[in-house]
């Protein structure tokens, strides 16, 4: 909700994403509440604000739309991504 519109974001102010989890506190299944939590406040905020471009439009556009991010399982192409994810950061 409050994630930029170019991202797929809605743009708006933190009190509706807070709104939001009010209303997901009274899910009576608890998991699916903790996870939306999880995946709002403590997933994608750091991404959202530190991360480049490119990682945005990686991994934050997809856990927004609710997609997954095509990748191979693979040993190496998963030590290639994080090989490039290392460099870009540090």
């Amino acid at each position: 909700m409050n994630y930029p519109v170019e991202y797929g974001g809605l743009g708006l102010d933190y009190k509706y994403q807070m709104a939001m989890c009010e209303a997901a506190g009274n899910i009576r299944a608890p998991g699916v509440g903790m996870g939306i939590g999880v995946h709002t406040d403590c997933a994608t905020p750091a991404l959202a604000k530190f991360g480049s471009d490119e990682l945005k439009k990686e991994f934050l556009v997809p856990a927004i739309k609710g997609t997954k991010w095509q990748h191979s399982n693979s040993d190496w192409s998963i030590r290639a991504r994080n090989n490039r994810l290392l460099s870009k950061c540090c």
